[in-house]
């Protein structure tokens, strides 16, 4: 614990008055905990001393546990070293190889219409585009599309991701899995996220096609046939699916699958659905914590509490620690902001650092600052949740310096963690009380 012989600085460092405690956030690293006022007075009182000091003065008031002291002031600083780790852990890049698709969903961002297919970069363009990529410390990817299956040499492609980066992920409708392809997945330990948009025919069908939900089941049997669990199942929570939420999770349980909910997003196909599609923010509430709670009660930790609220942090990365990767080669700052507007340079003809540079030029996206979003200016938890998605934001009002649509949510989400989370209890305990805090607080 070198850090202790550091000096205590809290001009980085926010205190927020909730109830009858204090909220601190570490605007730098983004790290928050929930301390009495006297704390707070007092960290106030000795800025600028050893933390060695500050921790003896803390203990002395015999307020705090050790435990309690040590994850504060921990809290309070963070290394070179804790840096890189971050931003190692956070690097990704989302890569579509085809903007083709078999399919014709209601939900689809991509596209309202027809798609014009455009430019596909070739295996070694693609290769190439991946090389530059891992020299920019971009660990982390996943291959999405359209669907990308409908490219004959998506194995290829995985297999040329495989060596290049630490994880490699795929996104998939499933429709055009075989046995043969989960075996190949399997083999290269690739993180699978398939889509089902209900737990009936009737409804997944009604948002995906006809035949869809017969033939996802299917190939949920091949990955339970090859011992491969190395799968998510995504669900786009809309109107017309909201209340099989709980009988989807049903369906994953029984296969020991986890499961994951997107947001709906009026962009695309689904913005000419967003009628029958989009649904408010306070039912958006209800059904997470309902599925929360069945998570809670049936022990399902490793995926019961996403690290979006253990950590209560939502910044967003784009351009500086996410890229989204078109077909075409062109880069966009995210996987949602995909109108030419928001093109920053094109991986086949431009290294990173030009790249980077085209962000920084765009002076409306990178300048994006929670202190910039008007409706963020006096909220106590703007730091932790800096803003919500730009893209949510720009969908709605048509600017990246708009209020995320899904605010009450989040608003709702980070309070009840923000009052109830104590770091002496276990997270099935922490996030129970959370549930049940929530519930009578919003709902």
């Amino acid at each position: 614990m070198k850090w202790l012989s550091s000096k205590l600085d809290i001009s980085a460092i926010r205190f927020y008055e909730m109830y009858d405690f204090v909220v601190y956030q570490n605007i730098k690293t983004i790290k928050w905990g929930r301390i009495p006022t006297e704390i707070a007075t007092l960290l106030k009182e000795l800025d600028g001393c050893i933390l060695k000091e500050v921790y003896l003065n803390l203990k002395n008031k015999q307020i705090l546990t050790d435990k309690q002291l040590l994850i504060l002031l921990n809290d309070l600083v963070v290394s070179d070293i804790e840096n890189n780790q971050l931003n190692y852990k956070e690097k990704m890049v989302f890569f579509l190889v085809t903007r083709r698709c078999n399919l014709f969903c209601k939900t689809c961002y991509l596209s309202a219409d027809k798609v014009d297919y455009g430019y596909e970069m070739s295996i070694n363009e693609i290769e190439k585009s991946f090389r530059k990529l891992s020299k920019e410390g971009f660990y982390n990817i996943t291959i999405s599309g359209g669907e990308p299956f409908v490219r004959k040499d998506i194995k290829d492609i995985i297999n040329i991701a495989a060596k290049y980066f630490k994880k490699v992920s795929i996104n998939t409708n499933g429709i055009l899995l075989t046995r043969e392809i989960v075996q190949f997945l399997k083999k290269n330990d690739i993180n699978v996220m398939m889509s089902l948009e209900g737990a009936s025919e009737l409804i997944n069908n009604e948002i995906r096609g006809k035949g869809t939900f017969d033939r996802i089941i299917q190939v949920l049997q091949y990955f339970i046939e090859e011992d491969y669990r190395n799968l998510t199942i995504s669900i786009t929570v809309t109107r017309i699916n909201v209340d099989e939420l709980n009988l989807l999770y049903d369906l994953c349980s029984k296969y020991g699958i986890k499961m994951t909910m997107g947001v709906f997003l009026e962009t695309g196909r689904g913005l000419c659905n967003s009628d029958i599609l989009k649904l408010e923010p306070k039912k958006m509430l209800e059904c997470y914590l309902q599925l929360l709670e069945r998570m809670c009660s049936d022990h399902k930790e490793e995926y019961t509490f996403p690290p979006l609220l253990k950590k209560c942090v939502n910044y967003c990365g784009a351009v500086y620690s996410i890229l989204n990767i078109m077909p075409d080669g062109n880069v966009f700052p995210c996987p949602n902001l995909i109108e030419d507007r928001w093109n920053i340079g094109n991986i086949i003809s431009e290294d990173y650092c030009t790249i980077l540079e085209n962000a920084i030029a765009q002076n409306e996206l990178i300048s994006r600052h929670v202190e910039k979003v008007s409706s963020c200016i006096d909220c106590s938890l703007k730091y932790l949740c800096g803003g919500g998605c730009m893209a949510n934001a720009y969908f709605e009002e048509g600017s990246v310096y708009a209020k995320d649509p899904l605010c009450d949510f989040y608003k709702a989400i980070y309070t009840s963690y923000l009052v109830n989370w104590d770091s002496d209890k276990d997270d099935a305990n922490n996030v129970k009380g959370v549930i049940d805090w929530c519930m009578k607080k919003y709902l």
